[in-house]
């Protein structure tokens, strides 16, 4: 899915580093991950070539982050629903 947000500032030598240390947190490495010196006005992080295997373990991640996401985002609203519902509760023991 790709984005049409404008560009922002950003150091590719942190951002290649952030990718790294969260791809290694899921036991992906991606051997050609660094800074595209290529077009250094672009300031562009080189994702490379990576293995039709961890490209398929890199999509599972992020499908798994973004069902646990959701699954947050449902408990924080039954939380507050809950929260709501004691309080009125507690409203009607006076």
């Amino acid at each position: 899915m790709a984005t049409t947000q404008e560009p922002q500032e950003a150091d590719p030598f942190t951002a290649t580093e952030a990718v790294r240390d969260a791809l290694a947190e899921s036991g992906i490495v991606f051997p050609s991950l660094g800074v595209d010196y290529g077009s250094p006005h672009l300031g562009l992080v080189n994702l490379g070539r990576v293995r039709p295997d961890v490209a398929g373990r890199l999509a599972g991640e992020l499908v798994q982050s973004r069902r646990l996401a959701a699954e947050v985002t449902a408990l924080k609203a039954e939380i507050t629903a809950l929260k709501k519902e004691l309080e009125a509760l507690r409203g009607g023991q006076t």
